[in-house]
């Protein structure tokens, strides 16, 4: 156990008291928004699929028109991205549509759909894309919607394609899909280039702030810590894409507020204004590579592989139970379970994201029956496709329950709704495989490794610990060279999942999260400080007193 006093001089470590979060409320979280709607967004969403869409159905492409939509769900990613990488996102991820939209369209061709062969192939298939997604999307931290609408455009496309649509059709239509959603999410370079970028340095000035006035009214303001060091991060990691040089307006901007998270974190008396770059030829904070992401999060007790088993095994229960039933789209319920944990929320937001998700499909199920009397066709129906996605991106970040609500009717009207033309029994079975999923989500997170918080939480405080003692003797030996840069980066980014999975601990075993939460907590103090030192190291100079960070770290790790 370690303590929370200041010992001789020495850091002082908050107790795991002081890190737990508050309990979530999930009336107040269930339908609120958590940002603002995105308009901008959303019309770019909309007129990546209207403009192609239109474009198809002009040249007598009537069914490939629909098609589009499958390619344009890359639109919903890059949002808030500095324009270089927005560009490079959404084209990867287009990529990977159209490989996923050619497995479910090639896999329905394979054998007969609706055979016990054929159902087997085709949960097989989509959980398969549904388990390997959701690790990359989580190892890369890819941000919401995750790996979802990866797995919503294969089984779409799969569903097409036992319907009878010609692979040659589904896989053009896709690509173009794509190749809009890139242009379309570029256009707004044309007006203002650095939007994204200064939007990211202006919101981590604002969480500094936020974190002094914090800081000067209790000596362990946790929670905004955290906020402050994911926005600088997230700020960092805008202007390293967005190519722009330390000699930068922005980036000096940046480097004030980082100057004064320091001043705030490591409360040593050393003030911003004493504070120098340990180097001017560098940028501090660059983005891991993707192999480096990767990489870091191949471990059986990673939370990117965590969340992929639970993903996977939940996938495949849910469609077997809905194929056992005899409901004519058990992948409906595989992508219920999918949209519940792909993003690998604790046990109370699971919760709240399975409710969520069933509350929102009936509301969108009540919406398709009304598109169903109505039965549009042609220019109408893309247009009732065109609204929906404007719909879905604007909430899409904010709320999912509310996202669902057009997410469902969108899905059924791509996939086609159903085999059977009575509209009641169609929406009672999509409901029923909804229930199915969120149902097998709910308990998967409480049966499938119902201990994985501890196992995370103990991996990443053995790397945060290996990594700042490493980092300590790198910035013994040259605290300027590439490796001292390259371990404060992936110290950074450790840190970063000590405090996610402090916070699943927190929220999935509050008990053990206060009775064995000390060495997380002290670790997580020790290496922002260790962090916030590197700051004050002058030019050609070394680390005053590391002495200081060792004797604290072997204290927390004790």
């Amino acid at each position: 156990m370690v303590s929370s006093d200041r010992i001789n001089g020495e850091p002082s470590f908050p107790s795991a008291a002081h890190t737990l979060p508050a309990r979530l409320r999930r009336r107040q979280v269930l339908w609120r928004l958590a940002g603002p709607p995105r308009y901008a967004a959303a019309t770019r969403a909309g007129l990546a699929l209207g403009i192609p869409a239109m474009l198809a159905y002009a040249l007598g492409f009537r069914h490939e028109a629909l098609i589009v939509a499958l390619g344009t769900f890359a639109a919903f990613y890059g949002e808030g991205r500095p324009y270089r990488m927005r560009g490079r996102l959404i084209a990867t991820v287009g990529l990977v549509l159209i490989g996923v939209v050619a497995l479910g369209a090639v896999t329905a061709r394979v054998l007969p759909v609706g055979s016990p062969s054929g159902r087997i192939l085709e949960i097989t298939v989509l959980a398969a894309v549904a388990g390997v997604s959701t690790y990359v999307a989580d190892a890369v931290g890819l941000p919401p919607p995750g790996s979802y609408f990866i797995v919503l455009g294969c089984g779409a496309a799969l569903v097409m394609s036992s319907g009878g649509m010609p692979v040659r059709s589904i896989v053009p239509a896709t690509a173009a899909g794509v190749l809009s959603s890139v242009i379309v999410g570029l256009v707004p370079a044309l007006i203002d280039r650095r939007k994204p970028e200064r939007s990211a340095v202006g919101a981590a000035a604002r969480a500094v702030a936020a974190y002094q006035a914090a800081g000067a009214g209790r000596p362990h303001p946790v929670t905004e810590r955290r906020a402050a060091a994911e926005a600088i991060w997230a700020a960092w990691a805008a202007v390293h894409d967005a190519g722009l040089s330390a000699k930068s307006a922005l980036v000096v901007q940046l480097m004030v507020a980082h100057r004064d998270f320091t001043h705030t974190t490591d409360r040593t008396g050393a003030g911003p204004d004493q504070r120098v770059m340990a180097d001017p030829g560098h940028l501090p904070m660059a983005r891991p590579t993707l192999r480096q992401r990767l990489r870091w999060s191949w471990a059986p007790a990673s939370h990117a592989t965590v969340t992929a088993v639970r993903v996977t095994v939940a996938a495949v229960a849910a469609a077997t139970i809905a194929t056992l039933l005899g409901l004519g789209r058990p992948d409906w319920a595989l992508l219920a379970a999918t949209l519940v944990l792909n993003m690998g929320p604790d046990r109370p937001r699971g919760v709240v994201r399975a409710l969520q998700r069933f509350g929102g499909t009936a509301l969108g199920l009540v919406l398709l029956g009304g598109l169903e009397w109505l039965s549009p066709s042609g220019v109408a129906l893309i247009l009732v496709l065109v609204t929906l996605q404007f719909l879905v991106e604007l909430f899409v970040a904010g709320n999912y329950g509310l996202a669902v609500v057009f997410i469902t009717p969108l899905a059924l009207l791509l996939g086609g709704p159903g085999a059977h033309s009575s509209v009641p029994r169609l929406l009672g079975e999509r409901m029923a495989e909804t229930t199915i999923g969120v149902v097998t989500a709910v308990v998967v997170l409480w049966v499938v490794l119902p201990h994985a918080h501890r196992a995370t939480l103990a991996l990443i405080q053995r790397r945060v610990a290996d990594t700042t003692a490493e980092l300590l003797a790198a910035l013994r030996a040259d605290p300027a060279s590439n490796d001292t840069w390259a371990l404060r980066r992936l110290l950074r980014f450790e840190l970063a999942g000590l405090a996610r999975s402090s916070v699943t601990a927190a929220h999935d075993d509050r008990d053990w999260a206060r009775a064995n939460g000390d060495t997380a907590a002290a670790l997580e103090h020790v290496g922002f400080g260790v962090l916030a030192e590197c700051w004050s190291i002058p030019d050609g100079g070394q680390l005053p007193n590391p002495q200081r960070w060792e004797r604290a770290l072997r204290a927390a790790v004790e």
